[in-house]
């Protein structure tokens, strides 16, 4: 006759089992909790570009600045292109 910890046949790996279980679902919660928390703090990062419509002209300005910052043109060329976005703009 069984008693105790082996009456179903288990052993003790039936708290092993409930242990793990319990972990995940914590786990599982707390996960769920700190997305929507991030979620909430951080509504913009979630936009997409038709979301956050920007000026064509800031767009160009941006990606000539990143170029420059890049090093693919040099000073001259980046004010040049710079006047070009400015007066087109006007």
């Amino acid at each position: 006759m069984m008693h105790g910890w082996q009456e179903h046949g288990w052993g003790g790996g039936r708290w092993v089992v409930a242990i793990v279980l319990m972990v995940l679902f914590w786990g599982a919660v707390a996960a769920i909790v700190i997305a929507l928390v991030r979620t909430r703090s951080h509504p913009q990062d979630g936009r997409t570009e038709a979301s956050n419509p920007a000026t064509p002209t800031s767009n160009a300005e941006q990606i000539l600045h990143d170029r420059f910052a890049r090093g693919e043109i040099d000073d001259e060329e980046y004010i040049r292109r710079h006047d070009l976005l400015k007066q087109r703009s006007r």
